[in-house]
């Protein structure tokens, strides 16, 4: 096989540090935001020459923090409770040739200074530090599609958790954490993060998410956040 080589034209800084608790799919946390950092070089700002505010473009990326020698071929769809395998290419599985990954994100504002590019987005699904490799602009009547979605994907149903509630302790740290961290909290948790086969069971979960690690468990109607601890304390 060719082998071919791929150079990064930036970098995305996102809220996410670690895999546990990154939305699913892009667009599904309209409050999941990122700055992509470009070069400061010439060839930089010629390529986004053209690039609207407002407008949704596609990100093709490298994953981040999947081992170059995990690419799997059958693999455990998080959706099908980790217990049936489908093929990598039937999934969007990060363990996959050459790690390479698509989103479809919104362009929420554009800086371009002598210090270098950034692209302010909404919408991510990519973890702190994941390599860009390039930029597409969305376009409507060619990428839009009315088929459907791979048989055993769209047999599974849905459904977002109905509430989600905070203790005392996480609602004081929440007052310092600001509006805008709460409703995107909220958003990860509505997609429930937990791995489907745990979903079951009465125990506490916890990941980063910007500078706080967010601890949460089953309630009786959803999802509590029992604790936020600002990392930076």
């Amino acid at each position: 096989m060719t082998s071919i080589e791929l150079n990064a034209i930036g970098c995305i800084a996102t809220p996410f540090k670690e895999k546990f608790g990154i939305p699913r799919q892009s667009g599904l946390c309209l409050k999941a935001t990122g700055v992509i950092e470009l070069a400061a070089n010439q060839d930089s700002r010629d390529g986004i020459m053209g690039l609207e505010v407002g407008s949704s473009i596609w990100l093709i990326f490298q994953f981040n923090g999947v081992a170059e020698c995990s690419t799997k071929y059958s693999v455990r769809p998080p959706r099908l409770g980790g217990q049936k395998k489908a093929g990598v290419w039937a999934t969007r599985s990060p363990h996959r040739p050459n790690r390479l990954g698509l989103s479809l994100v919104a362009l929420e504002k554009i800086e371009n200074s002598k210090e270098g590019i950034k692209l302010h987005v909404r919408g991510v699904d990519l973890l702190d530090g994941t390599p860009i490799l390039d930029i597409k602009p969305y376009l409507a009547y060619a990428d839009r599609c009315d088929s459907t979605s791979p048989s055993w994907l769209a047999e599974q149903q849905f459904k977002k958790i109905e509430k989600i509630s905070f203790s005392d302790a996480a609602n004081e740290e929440l007052k310092a954490a600001g509006e805008d961290f709460k409703i995107l909290l909220e958003e990860l948790l509505e997609h429930d993060p937990r791995p489907a086969h745990q979903r079951e069971l009465d125990k506490e979960f916890s990941f980063q998410l910007a500078d706080y690690d967010i601890s949460f468990r089953p309630s009786s109607d959803g999802l509590e956040v029992t604790q936020l601890k600002n990392l930076n304390c």
